[in-house]
């Protein structure tokens, strides 16, 4: 089963999606596609497939969700018009990433605790870093670059398995098989 998740640092046991949601609150059951004469049959939870056609029902909002069972509350309304049927991964998404990623850090507080010092030296790092990016963005990188080789690329802003990006500016998935 093919479906576009969100990672975190916790892999596979928080990675986090934008759920399709039916009229009545539930979330549909993955969508099962004929690829042929064969006895496979693909199967996808990717809210973007029902859409009402090929035997899937129509979502009528996104919500986030994740691997560990979690489901935000809030809905976000699908705005079918405005969705690019050969790009679905650009429609704007950020609100169920957004409640995803609070979700994250509400495990993420009491499972990996930080010594003060070391907390505090972060956020003056973040603070010098921020205020560089705005004066001089090309030294703000230079500065980042040993941050990144040490941490392993697991967080952070979801990516798509086509490398693009969002039109929207809203984080894009990556497909994980």
């Amino acid at each position: 089963m093919t479906t576009v998740m969100w990672e975190s640092q916790f892999g596979p046991s928080h990675e986090g999606r934008a759920a399709a949601v039916l009229d009545d609150g539930s979330e549909p059951k993955p969508a099962l596609f004929d690829a042929g004469s064969s006895a496979d049959m693909y199967q996808t939870s990717d809210w973007w497939v029902y859409d009402g056609t090929l035997g899937t029902p129509r979502a009528c909002a996104l919500r986030a969700a994740c691997s560990c069972g979690w489901r935000g509350e809030k809905q976000f309304t699908i705005d079918w018009e405005h969705i690019d049927p050969d790009a679905p991964d650009d429609y704007d998404v950020r609100g169920p990433y957004d409640a995803w990623k609070r979700h994250v850090d509400v495990v993420e507080r009491p499972t990996v605790p930080l010594p003060t010092d070391v907390q505090g030296l972060l956020e003056q790092v973040q603070q010098r870093l921020t205020a560089l990016a705005e004066d001089a963005p090309l030294a703000a990188l230079r500065a980042s670059r040993p941050w990144r080789k040490l941490s392993p690329r697991r967080g952070g802003a979801p990516r798509s398995g086509s490398g693009r990006t969002s039109r929207t500016g809203a984080p894009s998935p990556r497909n994980s098989a």
